[in-house]
């Protein structure tokens, strides 16, 4: 009998990418198809084939991290993101919703090269749209499928809520991902069918050509420098620690796994750094810091029994609250289906509950930081965000919740009453504030937390060209660079992160 050949102690590459989610794989099979030696190492496994469908999320923790964070109130709660081929593609809700131009008018007001021109032929160049494949601002033979549910295949709850936000006024948006598109319209979705069109999918298993070596299940600790130069990345798993040598690292860990990892390998705010006897390879302050992440606030519906395989979210509403100067700041939806015992464990056995209403700030300013709890690997980052801790938050809230409840009460929704008490429109401000306070939770949108800037700004930690400042040979791409509240779900834009890091770090 044959035996296996042992791990390798050391490996040479060309480009060592560390993170398999939405921006590393994108990332990683690029730059294999164009000839470079490439290894992409995640920390978890490879996902099983079943279970990857586009009805809902998995929120069993079988493929998470199992990150925790304190947030508004002093609460505790989980914050769910993806470990294995995949990253958070493979749990999340197959949400391919664009930021809107307005968000990289915004980025590119930070620092110049990510305005919408700059970001469009790499958000068509992801894209195969099935519903509009001939609009000049969408893809129509990129590896990512996006799909509308139609009209026939709507759950109940689904068309009821979209029926009430037209009947309210919100007009109709056919595609939402329509340049300035506003409105009530079906969820765009990166599926193939009812099967989950993830990261691992569309990039490291359709792809032809050569792809990138891919190790799963190593824990990547630190990047390894000779002085301020990086020279590869250690990590552990089954069979020991590695040493990955490569002339480029590039990080795509994500919002919270990337800044611990530049942390524990001495890039990151000077005094913090030597508070857990790391030597300080670069003092960037901003690692760790400006973390921005979307939240949402529920209200519970009573109604008829959906089918526990229906989608969970099909319908969507890309709205302004009253005097924002940001466009499209605030969405609605609904959940037709829910498990209490994770979303919402408050009221897990109030069998009345069948969907959940959901406001979600979709532009956020309070911010929260990331930081180290322990200098081993295997610890979790300490995860600090206040989602109320801004006004200007508070005031959207008030005005998104109102306006979930003026579109509940609208006569087709009338199979889906609220549950819980008051109407969030019959509360005064103080009192719905307190309502936020209890319910707000994370939208599972993190960025910010290694924001791009140019050198004279203190709080940058990456350029233009995704570069790390004050060293060489290491670069991030994945959503902690974004140094703005992208008002959608982040997964196209990360992908489109790593497909733009793939012509920028060649």
């Amino acid at each position: 009998m044959s035996r296996q050949a042992p791990t390798p102690r050391c490996t040479s590459n060309d480009v060592v990418v560390v993170g398999a989610g939405s921006a590393g794989c994108a990332l990683a099979a690029r730059l294999a198809a164009s000839g470079a030696r490439v290894e992409l190492v995640e920390a978890g496994p490879a996902p099983p084939t079943a279970g990857q469908d586009a009805t809902n999320c998995d929120l069993s923790g079988r493929l998470d991290w199992s990150y925790v964070s304190e947030i508004t109130g002093g609460r505790r709660t989980p914050v769910p993101r993806g470990r294995a081929l995949g990253g958070s593609s493979v749990i999340n809700t197959c949400v391919a919703l664009r930021p809107d131009p307005a968000s990289f008018a915004a980025w590119e007001a930070r620092i110049a090269g990510w305005g919408w021109s700059d970001v469009l032929p790499y958000l068509r160049r992801l894209e195969r749209d099935v519903d509009f494949p001939d609009a000049d601002y969408h893809g129509g033979e990129g590896p990512v499928p996006v799909v509308r549910w139609r009209e026939d295949e709507l759950e109940p709850a689904s068309r009821a809520f979209r029926d009430a936000a037209q009947a309210l006024g919100l007009p109709d948006a056919p595609d939402l991902n329509a340049p300035g598109a506003t409105g009530v319209g079906p969820a765009p979705m990166n599926r193939e069918g009812w099967w989950r069109a993830s990261a691992e999918r569309t990039y490291l298993c359709a792809r032809p050509g050569p792809g990138p070596r891919i190790l799963v299940s190593r824990l990547v600790d630190r990047v390894l420098f000779r002085g301020t130069r990086a020279i590869g990345v250690r990590s552990y798993g089954a069979a020991g620690e590695l040493t990955h040598a490569a002339d480029r690292v590039v990080l795509c860990a994500g919002a919270y796994g990337t800044p611990a990892i530049l942390l524990r390998s001495g890039v990151g705010p000077a005094e913090e750094l030597r508070d857990f006897h790391v030597d300080v390879v670069a003092n960037l302050a901003g690692v760790g810091r400006g973390l921005c992440d979307h939240s949402q606030v529920h209200l519970a519906a009573a109604g008829p029994a959906a089918d526990v395989a229906c989608p969970a979210l099909q319908t969507i509403v890309r709205t302004t609250t009253p005097h924002s100067p940001v466009r499209n700041d605030v969405q609605l939806c609904v959940l037709n289906r829910v498990d209490l015992s994770r979303y919402a464990p408050e009221i897990a056995g109030d069998e009345r509950v069948l969907v959940m209403l959901c406001a979600v700030l979709q532009h956020a300013q309070s911010r929260g930081r990331v930081s180290l709890a322990a200098r081993e690997p295997d610890t979790a980052p300490c995860i600090e965000i206040d989602y109320a801790a801004e006004e200007d938050d508070r005031r959207r809230y008030r005005e998104a919740l109102r306006l979930l409840a003026r579109v509940a009460a609208q006569d087709a929704m009338a199979s889906f009453p609220l549950l819980g008490g008051p109407s969030p429109t019959e509360l005064d401000d103080r009192r719905l504030d307190a309502l936020v306070a209890a319910r707000v939770k994370t939208a599972h949108h993190p960025m910010g937390t290694a924001r791009m800037g140019p050198v004279s700004d203190p709080s940058a930690v990456v350029a233009a060209d995704l570069a790390v400042h004050g060293v060489e040979g290491l670069s991030v791409a994945d959503a902690s660079v974004v140094p703005v509240s992208l008002n959608a779900n982040i997964h196209l834009a990360c992908t489109m992160i790593g497909e733009r890091a793939a012509d920028l770090v060649a």
